[in-house]
């Protein structure tokens, strides 16, 4: 990852994924938002790998929904940390 967000932003992926994941499939709607999610954000992340640029937050459209559902199911430090990623999209 080139910039500090991106790093803070995989930090906190292998910090909470397997919580998340848990979520996510425990809960068939947030699961259907999640699928739809990424056949949006899946090119946009292959482009960018292609072309050796920078990722910003917002180009994600990360869907501040789904966010919000996984966060509404999760420990005190994964709410945390999704609070601060949902403050960072809308930072961008």
């Amino acid at each position: 990852m080139k910039t500090p967000e991106g790093r803070e932003l995989v930090a906190l992926f292998y910090k909470h994924s397997a919580e998340a994941l848990s979520i996510i499939i425990k809960n068939p709607e947030i699961m259907t938002q999640c699928k739809a999610n990424l056949k949006h954000i899946v090119p946009i992340i292959a482009s960018a790998l292609n072309h050796n640029k920078n990722i910003s937050l917002r180009s994600l459209s990360l869907n501040e929904n789904i966010l919000l559902a996984i966060k509404a199911k999760a420990s005190p430090t994964l709410k945390k940390d999704l609070l601060k990623i949902i403050w960072n999209v809308k930072k961008h």
